[in-house]
């Protein structure tokens, strides 16, 4: 296998020394526009200013002279009563076992956290499955809570400073380790414009006619043969534990030998919020089942940290741009040969690229909290942020971006997570949708040896609204470039993207915040590892 280094360019050739001044000039050209490719580290028309006005999220934080600083605290935790609905959490004892609770009150402004453990061998998932038990949970947390009011408390609670708590990384995910965490491309308008370059509404309406692109981002996914996950690869982590991830990280292009090629991971952040599935599921389950009777086949919602490294996808698309069509245009695929090359083909191999890019790390932060959903399942309107800090160029092995002072949060993703009809950022697909795709025979998953169900406490996590590192180039720009170095390898291409924006990627020491409404909050320190032979 052969490392990648950035801005390294194979010699052409096909041009002699006499086209050295043109292809200079052309290169210099070149140049230019990629750095259009070059993340915008802050994007304002990313965010949703309609949550200035809203509750509980304090406006002073995203308004004055200071709009992109985040002061996190305990505030963020949210406060969990007797008008909130069932919310479950993990409580990580000191000796390192674990157990499932009901959260009876999550109070920040007293420093409050009291927890009902649940039965020794029960977890969330029995609970809000069963109707009855859902129901004598409730009931039974309504009388505790009274008590509680006149000085009286179980013995059974489990009551902590919410500070102390949170510091300690006393809160694990919510809920048993899933079968499956699978996550929705490109769900959102403002992904796609912010981020993606897309930015015509006759493109994004053809793509919400197609059908939703789901990838695997747990277990991890193994594109190429005789790979294993490295040791350091949990995969599923708790709200406050550090995301560790690859160094390096393959790539789907080989080098002049035929040899797989790893470049040095480019890792970005996204703020979702996952769906939890509450029973078995097949295709013919889902084929039979009405919209309403798939969305009380959701049992809960809860926080995601959908990191990933960029790069494979970047060369996959970069790849996929010579492709031909295909002679039917599959259920991905909207017929029109100029928007599906703009959106990008989503195929057995893309999704197998994408699953990797998602999952080759411990990507998956969950919880601190899994509310249970509304009784018909559908997801409620939920405000929810993203934030980062760079860390100390020592640490980070790169600068700061000029203007920014190192280990202070800055805010990235300001939305608001609807799929109300009307709203202007709503999700592109429906929760019914996007769980037939997941089951579809024919879908893009089929890569994966194990027929397609879905399992009790699997989670979807519903994907990233705009405002990521990420910033793509228009297909125009690209298409013009590429017609000038038409000799250039998608390897090529890649240093071309990434060259001169890794500093704003996330890097060693830098910190992600996210944030969603009753849902709590995540704080996770980047950590790299070597992974050799991988």
């Amino acid at each position: 296998m052969t490392k990648r280094g950035v801005g390294v360019q194979k010699e052409n050739p096909v041009c002699g020394h006499q086209w050295s001044f043109w292809i200079g000039a052309l290169l210099g050209l070149l140049l230019l526009a990629a750095g259009g490719c070059r993340p915008t580290v802050v994007k304002k028309d990313a965010h949703d200013q309609s949550m200035l006005n809203r509750t509980p999220l304090p406006g002073a934080y995203l308004e004055g002279d200071e709009a992109d600083i985040i002061q996190p605290g305990l505030q963020w935790m949210g406060r969990v009563d007797a008008g909130s609905s069932l919310t479950f959490a993990n409580w990580r004892s000191a000796d390192g076992t674990q157990r499932f609770c009901a959260v009876v009150l999550c109070a920040p402004e007293e420093d409050r956290l009291v927890l009902l453990p649940l039965g020794s061998d029960e977890t969330p998932l029995m609970v809000l499955s069963d109707p009855a038990r859902r129901r004598e949970y409730e009931q039974h947390l309504t009388a505790i809570r009274e008590e509680m009011k006149v000085g009286l408390a179980s013995d059974a609670l489990i009551a902590v400073s919410l500070k102390e708590a949170v510091a300690a990384k006393r809160l694990g995910p919510p809920l048993p380790p899933p079968q499956q965490v699978l996550a929705v491309a490109a769900n959102f308008p403002s992904h796609l414009k912010q981020d993606l370059a897309i930015n015509d509404p006759q493109v994004i309406a053809s793509l919400r006619r197609t059908r939703p692109r789901v990838f695997l981002k747990y277990p991890p996914v193994f594109p190429l043969s005789g790979m294993s996950p490295a040791e350091e690869v949990t995969g599923i982590i708790g709200p406050f534990d550090p995301i560790r991830y690859p160094r390096t990280i393959h790539v789907p292009a080989r080098d002049e030998k035929g040899r797989s090629v790893q470049v040095d991971t480019d890792v970005d952040y996204e703020a979702e919020i996952g769906m939890v599935i509450g029973r078995r599921l097949t295709w013919e389950d889902v084929e039979a089942l009405s919209d309403q009777e798939l969305y009380r086949t959701v049992i809960g919602y809860l926080l995601i940290s959908d990191t990933k490294a960029r790069n494979p996808q970047v060369v996959d698309r970069i790849i996929s741009r010579g492709r031909p069509l295909p002679d039917e245009p599959g259920p991905y695929m909207t017929g029109d040969e100029k928007i599906d090359r703009q959106l990008g083909f989503w195929d057995k191999e893309t999704c197998r690229w994408w699953s990797y890019a998602a999952g080759w790390g411990d990507f998956a932060g969950l919880g601190p909290f899994l509310v249970a959903a509304p009784s018909d399942g559908a997801l409620p309107d939920r405000m929810m942020i993203a934030g980062r800090s760079y860390a100390r160029e020592a640490i980070r092995g790169r600068p700061v971006p000029p203007g920014h002072v190192p280990d202070t949060l800055y805010l990235r993703q300001s939305v608001i997570v609807s799929s109300r009809e009307g709203y202007p950022d709503r999700m592109l697909w429906s929760i019914p949708q996007i769980i037939r795709s997941t089951l579809a025979p024919d879908n893009a998953l089929d890569f994966l040896p194990a027929p397609r169900e879905l399992h009790p406490g699997d989670i979807i996590s519903l994907g990233t609204p705009g405002g990521t590192v990420i910033t793509a180039k228009s297909k125009r720009v690209v298409d013009w470039a590429n017609a000038l170095v038409f000799w250039w390898e998608p390897l090529d291409w890649h240093d071309a993207f990434f060259g001169g924006t890794k500093a704003m990627y996330l890097n060693p020491g830098d910190e992600v915040f996210f944030w969603a409404e009753d849902l709590g909050y995540q704080r996770h320190l980047l950590t790299p590892f070597d992974a050799p032979g991988q």
